[in-house]
Protein backbone atom coordinates (compact mmCIF):
# COMPACT_ATOMS: atom_id res chain seq x y z
CA UNK A 1 0.00 0.00 0.00
CA UNK A 2 1.33 3.57 -0.93
CA UNK A 3 2.00 5.68 1.65
CA UNK A 4 -0.49 8.67 2.70
CA UNK A 5 0.88 11.57 0.93
CA UNK A 6 0.45 15.04 3.40
CA UNK A 7 -0.94 18.54 2.73
CA UNK A 8 0.01 21.12 4.66
CA UNK A 9 -2.47 24.64 4.31
CA UNK A 10 -1.71 27.30 6.42
CA UNK A 11 -4.99 29.43 7.11
CA UNK A 12 -4.53 33.51 6.30
CA UNK A 13 -7.04 34.58 8.69
CA UNK A 14 -6.93 37.99 7.02
CA UNK A 15 -9.40 36.95 4.29
CA UNK A 16 -12.88 37.60 5.38
CA UNK A 17 -14.77 34.89 3.27
CA UNK A 18 -18.75 35.82 2.75
CA UNK A 19 -19.82 32.55 1.51
CA UNK A 20 -18.64 29.45 3.47
CA UNK A 21 -16.61 27.23 2.30
CA UNK A 22 -18.09 23.72 1.67
CA UNK A 23 -16.40 20.11 0.38
CA UNK A 24 -16.42 20.24 -3.60
CA UNK A 25 -17.25 17.01 -3.06
CA UNK A 26 -19.24 13.79 -1.51
CA UNK A 27 -17.30 11.37 -0.12
CA UNK A 28 -17.83 7.65 0.70
CA UNK A 29 -17.50 7.65 4.38
CA UNK A 30 -17.97 11.46 4.97
CA UNK A 31 -17.93 12.66 8.75
CA UNK A 32 -20.61 15.04 8.58
CA UNK A 33 -23.14 13.79 10.42
CA UNK A 34 -19.96 13.62 13.54
CA UNK A 35 -19.65 17.56 13.69
CA UNK A 36 -22.27 18.05 16.27
CA UNK A 37 -20.56 14.73 18.24
CA UNK A 38 -16.96 16.57 17.64
CA UNK A 39 -18.34 19.33 18.67
CA UNK A 40 -19.37 18.79 22.03
CA UNK A 41 -15.98 16.78 22.29
CA UNK A 42 -13.87 19.41 22.08
CA UNK A 43 -12.53 21.25 25.42
CA UNK A 44 -15.43 23.87 26.31
CA UNK A 45 -12.32 26.54 25.90
CA UNK A 46 -11.48 25.65 22.06
CA UNK A 47 -12.04 28.81 20.51
CA UNK A 48 -10.01 30.52 23.20
CA UNK A 49 -6.63 28.55 22.68
CA UNK A 50 -4.52 29.83 20.59
CA UNK A 51 -1.51 28.81 18.09
CA UNK A 52 -4.06 25.57 16.95
CA UNK A 53 -2.60 23.31 14.40
CA UNK A 54 -5.71 20.87 13.19
CA UNK A 55 -4.67 17.60 11.72
CA UNK A 56 -6.84 15.43 9.35
CA UNK A 57 -5.73 12.21 8.34
CA UNK A 58 -8.59 11.14 6.39
CA UNK A 59 -9.89 14.09 4.74
CA UNK A 60 -12.25 12.72 2.01
CA UNK A 61 -14.02 15.51 0.73
CA UNK A 62 -13.66 17.77 3.95
CA UNK A 63 -16.35 18.18 5.76
CA UNK A 64 -14.65 18.58 8.60
CA UNK A 65 -12.17 20.60 7.71
CA UNK A 66 -13.86 23.45 6.28
CA UNK A 67 -16.55 22.75 9.37
CA UNK A 68 -13.47 23.49 11.67
CA UNK A 69 -11.98 26.19 10.08
CA UNK A 70 -14.54 28.41 9.24
CA UNK A 71 -15.71 27.90 13.48
CA UNK A 72 -12.89 28.09 14.90
CA UNK A 73 -10.32 30.77 13.35
CA UNK A 74 -8.06 30.41 15.91
CA UNK A 75 -6.56 27.46 14.30
CA UNK A 76 -3.76 28.93 12.42
CA UNK A 77 -1.98 25.57 10.35
CA UNK A 78 -4.07 22.66 9.03
CA UNK A 79 -2.17 19.15 8.02
CA UNK A 80 -4.13 17.25 5.85
CA UNK A 81 -3.77 13.41 4.64
CA UNK A 82 -5.49 11.12 2.92
CA UNK A 83 -4.71 7.39 1.22
CA UNK A 84 -5.98 8.92 -1.85
CA UNK A 85 -3.02 10.48 -3.94
CA UNK A 86 -5.47 11.84 -6.85
CA UNK A 87 -7.21 13.61 -4.16
CA UNK A 88 -4.51 14.51 -2.31
CA UNK A 89 -3.35 15.94 -5.65
CA UNK A 90 -6.91 18.10 -5.93
CA UNK A 91 -6.47 20.00 -2.85
CA UNK A 92 -3.02 20.31 -3.79
CA UNK A 93 -4.11 21.96 -6.81
CA UNK A 94 -6.50 24.01 -4.98
CA UNK A 95 -4.02 25.38 -2.72
CA UNK A 96 -1.48 26.29 -5.48
CA UNK A 97 -3.42 26.64 -8.96
CA UNK A 98 -6.47 27.72 -7.67
CA UNK A 99 -7.38 29.92 -10.74
CA UNK A 100 -6.02 27.18 -13.27
CA UNK A 101 -7.82 24.86 -11.92
CA UNK A 102 -11.23 26.34 -12.56
CA UNK A 103 -9.72 27.41 -15.92
CA UNK A 104 -9.63 24.19 -16.78
CA UNK A 105 -12.54 22.70 -15.26
CA UNK A 106 -14.27 25.77 -17.06
CA UNK A 107 -13.07 24.12 -20.49
CA UNK A 108 -14.17 20.42 -19.44
CA UNK A 109 -17.64 22.49 -18.98
CA UNK A 110 -17.67 23.84 -22.35
CA UNK A 111 -16.41 21.03 -24.22
CA UNK A 112 -18.97 18.59 -22.59
CA UNK A 113 -22.47 21.02 -22.48
CA UNK A 114 -23.08 21.55 -26.39
CA UNK A 115 -22.32 17.64 -26.74
CA UNK A 116 -25.67 15.17 -27.41
CA UNK A 117 -25.95 12.32 -24.75
CA UNK A 118 -24.43 9.89 -27.17
CA UNK A 119 -21.66 12.01 -27.81
CA UNK A 120 -21.19 13.34 -23.58
CA UNK A 121 -20.50 9.23 -23.10
CA UNK A 122 -18.13 8.93 -25.66
CA UNK A 123 -16.29 12.51 -24.08
CA UNK A 124 -16.70 10.81 -20.69
CA UNK A 125 -15.30 7.51 -21.89
CA UNK A 126 -11.95 9.06 -23.51
CA UNK A 127 -11.34 11.85 -20.71
CA UNK A 128 -11.70 8.25 -17.90
CA UNK A 129 -8.91 7.33 -20.48
CA UNK A 130 -6.63 9.99 -19.81
CA UNK A 131 -7.22 10.25 -16.57
CA UNK A 132 -6.41 6.56 -16.07
CA UNK A 133 -3.02 6.80 -17.80
CA UNK A 134 -1.68 8.78 -14.38
CA UNK A 135 0.88 10.64 -16.55
CA UNK A 136 -0.86 14.08 -16.01
CA UNK A 137 0.00 17.14 -14.71
CA UNK A 138 -1.43 18.07 -11.22
CA UNK A 139 -3.79 20.75 -12.53
CA UNK A 140 -4.97 18.54 -15.14
CA UNK A 141 -5.77 15.53 -12.86
CA UNK A 142 -7.46 17.41 -10.48
CA UNK A 143 -9.78 18.69 -13.38
CA UNK A 144 -10.37 15.11 -14.44
CA UNK A 145 -11.13 13.99 -10.75
CA UNK A 146 -13.56 16.54 -10.41
CA UNK A 147 -15.26 16.36 -13.66
CA UNK A 148 -15.77 12.61 -13.40
CA UNK A 149 -16.61 12.56 -9.88
CA UNK A 150 -19.41 15.41 -10.82
CA UNK A 151 -19.98 13.72 -13.79
CA UNK A 152 -21.52 10.83 -12.55
CA UNK A 153 -25.18 10.51 -11.43
CA UNK A 154 -24.53 7.26 -9.15
CA UNK A 155 -20.75 7.15 -8.83
CA UNK A 156 -19.24 3.66 -7.11
CA UNK A 157 -15.79 4.36 -5.67
CA UNK A 158 -14.09 1.20 -4.22
CA UNK A 159 -10.69 1.50 -2.69
CA UNK A 160 -8.54 -1.18 -3.99
CA UNK A 161 -5.39 -2.31 -1.64
CA UNK A 162 -3.03 -0.19 -3.69
CA UNK A 163 -5.29 2.40 -2.88
CA UNK A 164 -5.86 3.75 -6.03
CA UNK A 165 -9.52 4.86 -7.43
CA UNK A 166 -11.90 3.32 -9.42
CA UNK A 167 -14.64 5.28 -10.60
CA UNK A 168 -17.31 3.69 -12.36
CA UNK A 169 -19.80 5.38 -14.80
CA UNK A 170 -24.03 4.68 -14.27
CA UNK A 171 -25.65 5.94 -17.84
CA UNK A 172 -28.86 5.16 -17.19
Amino acid sequence: MRNAKKIVFLCKRTIIMTNKAKPFIKWVGGKTQLIETIENSLPKDFGNQTNLTYIEPFVGGGAILFWILQKYPNIKKAVINDINPDLTTVYKTIKTNPKELIMELRSIANEYLPLSEERRKEYYLAKRDRFNTKSLEPVENSALFIYRYKRLDRPIISLYLNALVHIEPSFS
